[in-house]
């Protein structure tokens, strides 16, 4: 696992990578009023960009080096319209 993100700051604009694997690839939240922490989890409210802060070079190399990639995503759906 190359990244992993918990989400458990609960609050700022920067989602913390918690993979413990080569140097952190945080996330930066460009308009913090565009999201909603919550317990463990972010809402995304309107149009939010989401950006790693430092070039994804681990993840980069982690697929050059596989040939591979696989991505997991925990998402609930505010509204199923």
């Amino acid at each position: 696992m190359q990244a992993f993100y918990t989400f458990e700051a609960g609050s700022g604009d920067v989602i913390a990578d918690r993979s413990g694997v080569g140097s952190p690839l945080d996330l930066k939240i460009e308009s913090p009023r565009a999201v909603q922490w919550k317990n463990g989890a972010l809402a995304v409210r309107s149009n939010a960009k989401i950006l790693s802060m430092q070039p994804a070079d681990k993840i980069v190399e982690a697929v050059r080096r596989s040939n591979a990639i696989s991505i997991e995503a925990w998402i609930r759906p505010a509204n199923l319209k």
